[in-house]
């Protein structure tokens, strides 16, 4: 493609003119037929340029400085990613009035109508997000008004495990069979998303790293199964129990290996436990059920952060939740026994007080 004397003009070897306009990181491109009069194109670029500068927010506005902020973390593409969604949803808000205007009640007021339909810590994430641009562009002693606004306390954990039996109840109440991928097309023979609930039960594998999963990640003469976490690079290595090794067996029969649609296997993962009258359950507390059958039958934290892979024993104590262990059981049982042999005198005189229905 040989250059125009104009800057954002370009004709190609077969006469076609490729012209283009930036402003501000807003990028608009053209390719022009053979015989398009420079004019022409011209005039396309003053009106695109025009109409570019028209849409740009005014300076000093919170819209206008998520670019320049996007672009200080341009090297973290997944955490640009991120916080772009998180602060386009601030500036469909807050990205008409100017940064340095901006109160601690208005980011207070937004915050609240987010919790209304999401997580606390969901809602944390936003705020950081928020926090982050002013720090990055003002320098972290410069007056911010996220700092005045207190993140939300995170919800006490809660037992998320199902004893196995439930497990087995939910996993046999799925179909056997697929759904039909195109209309009109036959179902599939196997249910792919059954088969994915029963490795996730069966291994604690997050769906994250499930989707990572590859054959030759399966020693099956050790029958261990190394897990890529995705974070960093991490692996971690861990046993195969014979039911996850049955699971994982079905899952390359059925050709189920890569990436899936999470919201397809909870689809199916719900409607199954709705069909036998549980209710209130997802996918993700088959990891919860193993981490917890696993600390009943070791009784060992650390294990279990190891095997699933936590980064902080904090984490994995909410899979403790749902287990009350043995020697408690047994000394309840022993009060229980205690306050027998002495609660008959107290029962005779309660009932002569109270009558013979206390």
């Amino acid at each position: 493609m040989r250059p125009h004397r104009e800057r954002g003009i370009r004709r190609d070897t077969g006469g076609r003119i490729h012209a283009y306009v930036r402003v501000d990181g807003q990028l608009r491109f053209k390719r022009f037929p053979v015989g398009t009069s420079l004019e022409t194109v011209r005039r396309w670029r003053v009106d695109t340029r025009a109409s570019l500068q028209l849409t740009q927010p005014p300076t000093g506005t919170l819209a206008a400085d998520i670019e320049p902020f996007l672009r200080q973390i341009a090297d973290r593409p997944r955490l640009v990613a991120e916080r772009r969604q998180q602060l386009e949803w601030w500036s469909a808000r807050l990205g008409h009035l100017r940064r340095d205007a901006i109160e601690p009640g208005e980011v207070r007021t937004a915050l609240a109508e987010l919790r209304q339909t999401h997580a606390a810590s969901t809602c944390n994430h936003y705020r950081q997000a928020l926090f982050s641009l002013y720090q990055a562009l003002d320098g972290r002693d410069a007056p911010n008004p996220v700092r005045d606004v207190k993140p939300f306390a995170n919800p006490a954990p809660e037992a998320r495990g199902l004893p196995y039996d439930t497990v087995r109840r939910i996993l046999a109440a799925m179909s056997d069979r697929g759904s039909a991928m195109v209309k009109g097309k036959p179902r599939a023979a196997a249910s792919a998303a059954k088969v994915r609930c029963r490795v996730l039960a069966f291994t604690g594998l997050r769906p994250s790293e499930l989707m990572r999963y590859r054959p030759e990640h399966w020693d099956r003469t050790a029958q261990t199964l190394v897990v890529y976490t995705g974070k960093g690079g991490r692996t971690r290595t861990i046993p195969l129990s014979a039911p996850a090794v049955e699971a994982l067996a079905d899952l390359e029969a059925v050709g189920a290996i890569g990436p899936f649609s999470t919201s397809t296997v909870w689809r199916a993962f719900v409607r199954a436990a709705a069909r036998i009258g549980i209710h209130g359950v997802r996918p993700y507390d088959l990891r919860h059920s193993y981490g917890t059958a696993l600390y009943r039958a070791a009784g060992d934290t650390r294990l279990v952060k190891d095997v699933l892979g936590h980064s902080d024993t904090r984490t994995t104590e909410r899979y403790t939740l749902g287990h009350v262990p043995e020697a408690m059981r047994l000394a309840t049982a022993r009060f229980e026994e205690h306050l027998g042999a002495s609660s008959a005198p107290a029962a005779a005189e309660r009932r002569a007080v109270f009558g013979a229905e206390s």
